[in-house]
């Protein structure tokens, strides 16, 4: 989304881990799905995650570790 429209369309301050997973997938152009794919997980786990309702554990924490600095 961020190299369409030549800047990122979310604000910069998220604070908790749910925010900061959910602004990092919308910079790098993921849906939620393809996201969940890429780390082999049911998208509503992942959106889970993003609201705050669950965090990850064990190997998903450090596959989330892999995709970036969260």
């Amino acid at each position: 989304i961020h190299e369409f429209l030549g800047y990122v369309p979310v604000k910069s301050n998220a604070t908790s881990f749910g925010e900061r997973l959910k602004q990092h997938r919308i910079e790098n152009g993921l849906s939620i799905r393809k996201l969940a794919k890429l780390l082999m997980i049911d998208p509503a786990t992942l959106a889970r995650w993003e609201k705050g309702v669950s965090i990850p554990r064990g190997r998903f924490s450090r596959s989330i570790a892999k995709f970036g600095d969260i």
